[in-house]
């Protein structure tokens, strides 16, 4: 039975040809813009499990000697 399914479509796709490649062209782009949307919605729940649950951040400030000024930094931990 599959056998006859494959035959028909087969002649059915050499019979209309840019029909058929219509329609094989909408789904490879339908499951191409299914897949980047899942892949992207995938890659953004995912982007903070790697990171430790709390996050701190030690800031210095620095007076340089000799009127050299001042100097901020900020480190994260």
């Amino acid at each position: 039975m599959l056998k006859n399914y494959l035959f028909i479509s087969f002649r059915l796709v050499r019979k209309n040809k840019a029909y058929s490649l219509l329609n094989i062209l909408g789904l490879t782009l339908g499951i191409t813009c299914a897949l980047i949307i899942f892949l992207f919605v995938h890659d953004e729940l995912t982007y903070d499990m790697s990171q430790p649950e709390n996050i701190y951040r030690l800031n210095a400030a620095y007076h340089l000697p000799n009127g050299g000024g001042f100097e901020e930094y900020a480190a994260s931990g």
